[in-house]
C-alpha cells in the first residue's frame, strides 16, 4: 500500500499483488481449518462410536459391517452373531405376567 501510495507501483501492480495476499491467506486460512478438524476427528469419532453404543444414534452400515445374524428363540433367547467372532452372544428374557 506504500509503494502505491508513494507512486512506485502502478495501481494494476498493487491490485495484482493485493489479489495474490489475499489468496495466499485464504490458502493459510483453509489449512488452518484442515488442521484443526484433523485434529478433532479422534474426538468426533469417539462421540459417534458412544452415541452407537448408548442408542441415541444408528447407523446401517455400521452394524452392517459388525452384525451377521440375529435370531429370536421361542424360549425368549435372543442370539447375536457378530462378525469376525466364532461365538455368539446370548440374552434370556422373562416372561412378563
Amino acid at each position: 500500500m506504500e509503494l502505491y501510495l508513494e507512486h512506485s507501483i502502478t495501481k494494476a501492480e498493487f491490485q495484482h499483488t493485493a489479489a495474490k495476499c489475499d489468496g495466499e491467506m485464504a490458502r493459510i486460512q483453509e489449512a488452518q481449518r484442515d488442521q484443526t478438524a484433523q485434529s478433532d476427528l479422534p474426538e468426533v469419532r469417539l462421540r459417534q462410536v458412544e452415541a452407537l453404543i448408548d442408542g441415541t444414534e444408528w447407523d446401517d452400515t455400521f452394524y452392517r459391517h459388525i452384525l451377521e445374524r440375529i435370531t429370536i428363540h421361542p424360549d425368549n433367547t435372543l442370539e447375536i452373531s457378530l462378525m469376525q467372532l466364532s461365538q455368539s452372544l446370548c440374552y434370556s428374557f422373562g416372561q412378563s405376567d
